[in-house]
């Protein structure tokens, strides 16, 4: 695949805007790029998952990018990454086992004990060891941290911990109360050391009495262990937080001679951007741009009858504001514009949402596009066909 201007007349084999070396495949990019604009901790992957960064070049080779002739159109396939761990934390663990209780019940001949741990730490300088030991009369224990008064975390987004498994294949069920009201989730240890879990406090549970719990009362949050029958077995429980999402900002350089189409059907769209559900891309029907099963986003420039959205379905098979979403739906598109330009969105939703952008300096195309995504905290286990924190994209940009 060679590099050329819209026109079709041949580059070479310089950037056109830098002057520097491109690789073979690679787009001018005055035809297409893709950039953070902002956001703490953030990255771009090409679906080579190893090449990464805060600007991507589409190429044929690792990001499928291509240039339709006969449709006149642009396509790139890309992932977006938040790698930022925390972003207004409210504590509930770390450093302070005091705070840490025991419930025991079922019989059996187990016992569980909480004890400072200073070796095994995740965060900080110390974590809750939980030893399980066959020298009592349960069989099930929940590590709890409870509150005398009821806690508000209605402006949170997700809960997060960190735990030391143990490879036993029991399941543990972290489990939040808002008195006698319950959500939980499930959670296999199948793992030997830590790993970081990000649980949505809205959508994406496995069970309890959902509808009803009141995030502005929040009166205890546990991890049970049931079940462990004869085992012997020492889990580590370190720093607990609730946290809410970073907001991210996409940049999209796109072509000067962006076609400006009319009407109300999904294919006159000018921009659209599907998300990989880990076996195909999701972009709805064609019938029109009012379908609420769409997954495509779309800016026409203020054309009558369309109606822009941004519903992304993230790594771990969860839709992005859907009826199934895992956190209050929040996100933005900005308007087209040239660069240094803040020109407005064109669709917000969620609360905060209204988060455009202002475009860039760099060099290349003139012209511009953005989206904006509240996107979760990172749990240190992306890859490139798993992680809550991250989105694959397909990109297309029509052209005149």
């Amino acid at each position: 695949m060679g590099i050329y201007r819209l026109d079709g007349i041949p580059v070479g084999d310089r950037d056109s805007s830098t002057g520097s070396k491109l690789q073979l495949g690679k787009l001018d990019p005055r035809l297409l790029a893709i950039l953070i604009n902002s956001g703490s901790t953030v990255s771009l992957h090409s679906l080579d998952y190893s090449k990464t960064g805060a600007l991507l070049y589409p190429s044929k080779e690792d990001m499928n990018a291509a240039r339709d002739h006969a449709a006149r159109k642009l396509t790139a396939e890309f992932y977006l990454d938040n790698d930022l761990e925390e972003t207004d934390p409210t504590l509930v663990y770390d450093d302070d086992e005091s705070v840490i209780t025991v419930n025991k019940w079922d019989s059996g001949t187990a016992n569980c004990a909480i004890t400072e741990e200073t070796s095994v730490v995740a965060k900080g300088t110390s974590s809750a060891k939980i030893n399980v030991t066959q020298t009592g009369t349960y069989n099930s224990f929940e590590i709890l941290r409870s509150y005398g008064s009821a806690q508000d975390w209605s402006a949170k987004d997700f809960i997060c911990f960190y735990w030391y498994g143990s490879n036993t294949g029991k399941t543990l069920t972290p489990i939040l109360r808002s008195s006698s009201l319950y959500r939980y989730w499930t959670i296999v240890d199948n793992f030997t050391g830590w790993k970081r879990f990000v649980l949505p406090l809205r959508g994406h549970y496995t069970g309890g009495n959902m509808a009803n719990l009141n995030l502005n009362a929040v009166t205890s949050f546990g991890v049970q262990i049931a079940s462990v029958g004869g085992s012997i077995c020492t889990f580590y429980l370190d720093r607990v937080v609730v946290d809410v999402g970073q907001w991210v900002k996409t940049e999209v350089h796109i072509p000067d001679n962006l076609a400006l189409k009319r009407g109300a059907s999904a294919k006159n769209a000018l921009i659209r951007l599907w998300t990989w559900d880990g076996t195909q891309y999701l972009c709805g029907t064609e019938s029109g741009p009012n379908d609420p099963d769409a997954r495509y986003i779309q800016e026409a420039d203020g054309a009558t009858g369309y109606t822009p959205r941004l519903l992304n379905t993230y790594l771990f098979g969860t839709c992005y504001g859907s009826t199934s979403r895992y956190e209050q739906r929040a996100s933005s598109i900005t308007k087209q514009g040239r660069r240094r330009a803040s020109p407005g969105t064109v669709w917000n939703s969620g609360a905060g949402a209204s988060q455009g952008l202002t475009y860039s300096s760099r060099p290349g195309m003139l012209n511009r596009w953005g989206f904006s995504l509240k996107m979760p905290p990172d749990d240190g286990q992306d890859s490139s066909v798993g992680g809550i924190s991250q989105i694959r994209f397909k990109l297309e940009a029509n052209y005149v």
